[in-house]
């Protein structure tokens, strides 16, 4: 049994670094890899015979270890924080995080509720990166593939709501801020797919004894997030373009120019 344990634990170990070597080379987000590798041999998963991949004995362990990356994870956070430039930087951080607060909470409580849901529903670096990697491997243990299904809806509506609410709140900070019309764009498009803390909110949901189903949404958002946001950002000059004409901003060849021009200077 503890061959096996030993066995499964340093798999884990494998597939996490094969996960972070293909999200590198595909330059894409590790953390739905992580989330779907999880949900491959998970005790959800299915098996051929005597091809049983599923982490069974150690899924105990790694959700303990994946705790510990959520403590890592945030106070990484801490360490990276600079009261310095909050201080510098506090009208601009207030301002948009207010308007950022005020959309997306009031479109997260407006939400749940369309849905019929009750409310209440709704070496510090080497460890961050070992043991957070750990957290959202162990995330995927848990969900059931074919849970995903009924989850789809909603998710997909709630990806919808979040594309919406983050660009309006990033473009309306960048704008009260001083940024131009295509750098607040930008700035919307940018914060689109940050939806991983969800996955933290998830479990905490889950070991609260709430809604079953936040578990797979959680997984379901993120992914779609994690899938539509860079494919936005990688087109944000098309889309300002289009607003640009529906909105009568400045054009995209006009905001280049003022750009090679502040950089000449």
């Amino acid at each position: 049994m503890g061959e096996h344990l030993l066995f499964e634990v340093g798999l884990a170990l494998g597939i996490i670094a094969a996960a972070g070597l293909l999200a590198s080379r595909l330059r894409f987000s590790i953390v739905p890899i992580l989330i779907i590798a999880g949900m491959a041999v998970g005790p959800h998963a299915p098996h051929i015979g005597m091809f049983d991949f599923r982490f069974i004995e150690s899924a105990p362990l790694i959700n303990f270890m994946g705790r510990l990356g959520v403590l890592f994870l945030l106070f990484y956070l801490g360490l990276e924080f600079s009261v310095g430039r909050l201080i510098k930087a506090g009208r601009s951080i207030f301002i948009g995080g207010t308007i950022y607060m005020v959309i997306n909470f009031t479109l997260g409580i407006a939400f749940p509720l369309l849905w019929g849901w009750p409310l209440r529903e709704v070496l510090v670096v080497p460890f961050r990166d070992f043991f957070g990697a750990l957290f959202f491997f162990s995330f995927g243990l848990s969900i059931d593939p074919l849970a995903l299904t009924g989850a789809f809806w909603p998710a997909l509506g709630a990806v919808g709501i979040t594309i919406a609410g983050n660009f309006i709140s990033g473009l309306l900070a960048g704008r009260k801020s001083g940024y131009s019309h295509r750098a607040s764009t930008n700035v919307g498009l940018t914060i689109i797919s940050r939806g991983e803390f969800s996955i933290i909110l998830a479990n905490l949901a889950k070991a609260g004894g709430l809604l079953p189903i936040l578990q797979p949404f959680a997984a379901l958002y993120v992914l779609i997030l994690a899938i539509i946001g860079p494919l936005l950002t990688k087109e944000s000059k098309w889309i300002y373009s289009k607003m640009a004409r529906i909105f009568k901003w400045p054009p995209l060849k006009d905001t280049d120019k003022l750009r090679q021009r502040s950089l000449a200077q």
